[in-house]
């Protein structure tokens, strides 16, 4: 059924309303069947969009939203080109930017980046060092628990990439890191329910 806004009169089907905002179609459709709608409860689209995103972030929290480890680690060992969900915990501005360049880091998508180097995802999981400035680069993990301390800065950033931009990072944390120009196929924010602002970790981007 289509969903009509008061304010334009416009009428939406749920595949437009996906393409307009950027949703990928089957986590809307779970958001939608959750929601006990009515036309006349949506006074205009910023108010919809404000229902469905607690909807669907509830959607990627509640269900397996992302690849499992081993599936991960199985397809980078022999260099497949796999799409998989991961999950980080970033501040909001970052993710923003993910968001609008629908890169990992925010920075210009480009395809050809490759995988980090040994030396960067050294310094990325192993923090500063002496002597060297440390480089900081997205990490994700295959394990939605293990970025919550992180997502306390703004919240959850879900993508979709493929495995052939990823290198192991930390592995008791089940991270995989990657360059923040890595494209990614999709990306949802999900903001965390009593974000803190100050909460700061120094290897994280």
């Amino acid at each position: 059924m289509p969903i009509t806004l008061k304010d334009t009169g416009e009428s939406l089907t749920p595949g437009a309303l996906a393409a307009r905002l950027g949703f990928i179609d089957s986590d809307l459709d779970q958001a939608l069947t959750r929601m006990d709608f009515m036309n006349s409860r949506f006074a205009n689209l910023d108010a919809l969009v404000n229902v469905l995103k607690g909807e669907i972030g509830t959607v990627f929290l509640n269900r397996g939203s992302v690849t499992a480890d081993s599936a991960v680690a199985l397809a980078v060992s022999r260099n497949i080109d796999l799409t998989v969900t991961l999950v980080r915990g970033t501040a909001a501005d970052s993710a923003v930017k993910a968001l609008s360049t629908r890169s990992a880091g925010g920075e210009p998508r480009d395809p050809g980046c490759g995988r980090p180097s040994s030396s960067q995802v050294i310094s990325q999981v192993g923090g500063s060092q002496p002597g060297k400035k440390q480089v900081k680069l997205p990490e994700f993990t295959a394990v939605v628990g293990n970025s919550d301390k992180w997502a306390k800065r703004g919240g959850w950033l879900f993508v979709r990439i493929s495995t052939l931009y990823l290198v192991r990072g930390d592995l008791g944390e089940r991270g995989w890191v990657c360059l923040r120009s890595a494209p990614v196929e999709m990306a949802q924010f999900v903001p965390h329910p009593n974000p803190d602002p100050n909460a700061i970790f120094l290897n994280a981007d």
